[in-house]
């Protein structure tokens, strides 16, 4: 039996272990986001091939990169949300081993190491005037209502130079595929355009599950505006997992690969 008096003990060592396992989790996702910010700063001093696709709102240069060709294309645009690191991170792994494997894909891939630089740099879900780009779509379903401050959907559709630049992206290249990169929900989301096959194959390759829906709504998202105004783009909303923990790169690079490759093939 337990002493009364050990019991005020056994509470306070409880709410110190959690308190202690919270902090070693935000460390680890400070050390995260401060990895995402290097690199991409890296590539703001150093560009090399990657290209300038516009300014954000405050004024943060958003790249682009270009590798293979064809006349299928698949659009990869990573860091919508700024307070999701992998999502950037990811992107620019891959645009690395690209570099180096040039081979490796046999269709044009489109690469956007972070639409959203600027909520990058200060660790935000938003743009720097507090706008979520996911919500800010010009979609059918594009709406003004929204209850957290994080889900802002801006005063109106494309309202944010970042969403503008990524919907003329789409718009030029028509992809045979898309692809946004978040965390945490360690889900594959598919919708109903991309083969199954494919979302199979990432699956296995990731061991992420596959799923057709968020189970909230996402209206103004880049996957409604993919799917808006009579397009049916295949869209992937590649969730990676929890943002304090380094996801497996190279399990993410060879599904994306398999992604890009899998565009000539109209097969579900």
């Amino acid at each position: 039996m337990i002493k009364q008096n050990t019991i005020p003990i056994i509470i306070l060592a409880a709410v110190l272990f959690v308190s202690s396992a919270y902090a070693y989790s935000h460390k680890r996702y400070s050390y995260f986001c401060k990895k995402a910010i290097r690199e991409y700063k890296k590539i703001i001093r150093n560009p090399g091939s990657w290209l300038v696709l516009g300014l954000s709102e405050k004024g943060t240069p958003i790249f682009y990169r270009e590798f293979g060709s064809g006349n299928n294309v698949t659009l990869i645009i990573g860091g919508i949300h700024g307070d999701e690191p992998a999502a950037t991170v990811s992107v620019i792994e891959l645009a690395r081993f690209l570099q180096r494997n040039p081979t490796a894909i046999c269709e044009k891939t489109i690469l956007v190491a972070s639409i959203n630089p600027d909520g990058l740099f200060a660790v935000t879900r938003t743009n720097s005037r507090g706008v979520d780009l996911n919500r800010n779509f010009p979609a059918d379903n594009w709406s003004a209502e929204f209850v957290k401050s994080y889900n802002n959907p801006g005063k109106k559709p494309a309202s944010e130079i970042e969403t503008r630049l990524a919907s003329e992206l789409i718009i030029k290249y028509k992809p045979q595929l898309l692809i946004h990169m978040h965390q945490p929900f360690n889900t594959l989301y598919a919708n109903k355009y991309v083969p199954a096959k494919l979302s199979e194959e990432m699956s296995k390759i990731t061991g992420l599950p596959v799923k057709e829906d968020v189970w909230y709504p996402t209206p103004g998202s880049m996957g409604s505006y993919a799917v808006s105004g009579g397009r049916k783009i295949p869209v992937i909303t590649y969730e990676m997992g929890p943002i304090d923990k380094q996801p497996d790169y190279n399990a993410i690079i060879v599904s994306l690969i398999t992604a890009i490759n899998s565009t000539g093939n109209n097969q579900k």
